[in-house]
């Protein structure tokens, strides 16, 4: 299984195996910050994404800063 999605992280893009997920893509450092509430990632029009959701082509991802006030909102 060599064939690999184009996924935008931040407008930046790079390749990942089915499958990848979504805390992979962001990195470590991110992934961290998303844990402890002071992040949050969303797709292309806004929504929340899990950090264990799976990545699908073209996904377009971004990571946010916000308040654990604003994380359980769901903004």
């Amino acid at each position: 299984m060599d064939a690999k999605l184009t996924v935008y992280v931040n407008d930046k893009a790079a390749a990942f195996f089915p499958g990848t997920p979504v805390r992979h893509a962001i990195g470590a450092r991110a992934a961290r910050r998303v844990a402890r509430g002071r992040a949050i990632v969303v797709d292309e029009e806004g929504n929340g994404v899990d950090l264990d959701g799976a990545l699908y082509q073209g996904e377009r991802l971004y990571v946010k800063p916000c308040t654990p006030e604003e994380r359980w909102k769901g903004t």
